[in-house]
């Protein structure tokens, strides 16, 4: 009971944080709040739209081909093997856009590599540094 009050406030601190950041970055701040629309809109902002896509269909892929061989529709051994190299690699590309989006997001408000590397292990406190913070988004660019 108490784990679950704690993740609901969690969640909403995280939320309000992601609400200041959009404003922060001169967007409206409920933008923020939308699932996929706040992702395409950090990667059209700070990358490009064609990464949100390559992101989107790596993640898409992976999962497809995870889920392919996790439920037992392709049994076959080489299949699956080819299956789950492909999920692998999609995650991995995935991964690294990500990584790429997040390194520019910490750079645009004066941060380095270590707060990347925050914002990719605890991003939701990071996130909050962010939101809640003193810090001024300044675009980078490259």
């Amino acid at each position: 009971m108490i784990t679950g009050i704690t993740y609901l406030g969690f969640g909403i601190l995280t939320l309000i944080a992601q609400y200041f950041l959009f404003q922060k970055m001169g967007m409206p701040g409920w933008k923020g709040l939308i699932p996929i629309y706040s992702s395409y809109l950090l990667f059209k902002e700070l990358l490009s739209t064609r990464h949100f896509a390559a992101y989107a269909v790596s993640l898409v892929a992976s999962s497809v081909c995870n889920s392919l061989v996790s439920t037992g529709v392709v049994t076959a051994a080489v299949p699956s093997m080819i299956l789950m190299g492909v999920s692998i690699a999609a995650a991995i590309l995935a991964l690294i856009l990500l990584i790429q989006v997040l390194h520019r997001l910490s750079r645009s408000f004066g941060h380095g590599a270590g707060f990347t590397f925050g914002l990719v292990v605890i991003e939701p406190i990071m996130m909050m540094i962010l939101g809640f913070g003193s810090r001024q988004y300044e675009k980078v660019v490259a």
